[in-house]
């Protein structure tokens, strides 16, 4: 559970990467579940909030957030759109991240590290939102990727978070096995295990790492704020 940092950690930041070993993902109670997401929640919000201005011009504002609901009963649309449901979802429309129950109950048994990447991956789409749309990158949902590992591994670095050994061996198992299943697993739409476990890699040096070809001297500024945002490639 992401509770321990473990010696795996470095060898990701020196840049050896990860190879993908099964394991067993351990279910969390729906108790541990509200825990996990809400911790989810601040940590993800609390690295960005405190390095932003490192690496982007302006300020950081937070996204809503929706949170939990259950679209079996009461479904939350994006601009008139249900693609919400059964997923987890920015929505430019709102500024918004939101989790359906009717997905995430799914991801509860996928172990509580799966919990902690879906947040930051939405929370990735939300930093792609605030950005100059030149710096979105063609394949949006894997830049959403790199950006959830530069926040989680950004907010472990923080002492916010705590990986336990096993935890990326998990997630790249579960990315696999769960592939095709889900909206948010499409492997067309969001890429192979192997593909999102490499940009989640590549995001933990941080998040100008996410910007290829982008000269070191020149942090992405943000989208003029007298301008909406454009929805960013990927929608969830």
């Amino acid at each position: 559970m992401l509770r321990k940092i473990a010696t795996w950690l470095g060898v990701v930041m020196l840049g050896m990467g990860l190879a993908v070993a099964p394991s067993h993902a351990e279910p969390v109670t729906p108790q541990e579940a509200d825990a996990d997401q809400l911790l989810a929640y601040s940590a993800t919000n609390g690295y960005w909030a405190r390095h932003w201005s490192e690496f982007f011009s302006g300020s950081y504002s937070s996204p809503n957030v929706t949170g939990l609901y259950d679209s079996r009963g009461a479904p939350i649309p994006c601009a008139g759109s249900l693609w919400t449901s059964n997923n987890a979802w920015y929505c430019s429309a709102t500024d918004s991240v939101g989790f359906d129950l009717a997905f995430m109950e799914r991801v509860y048994e996928l172990g509580d590290s799966f919990i902690y990447f879906v947040v930051a991956h939405e929370w990735g789409h939300a930093i792609q939102a605030r950005l100059n749309p030149d710096y979105q990158r063609m394949a949006g949902e894997l830049q959403a990727d790199c950006l959830a590992g530069a926040a989680l591994f950004g907010a472990a670095r923080d002492g916010a978070i705590r990986w336990e050994a096993g935890d990326m061996q998990e997630l790249g198992a579960t990315l696999t096995n769960v592939a095709d299943k889900y909206p948010w697993t499409d492997v067309g739409d969001h890429g192979n295990a192997a593909q999102r476990i490499a940009n989640l890699n590549t995001g933990a040096s941080g998040p100008m790492a996410c910007f290829p070809g982008l000269p070191p001297h020149l942090a992405p500024q943000q989208a003029d704020p007298g301008i909406p945002p454009p929805p960013p490639p990927g929608l969830f």
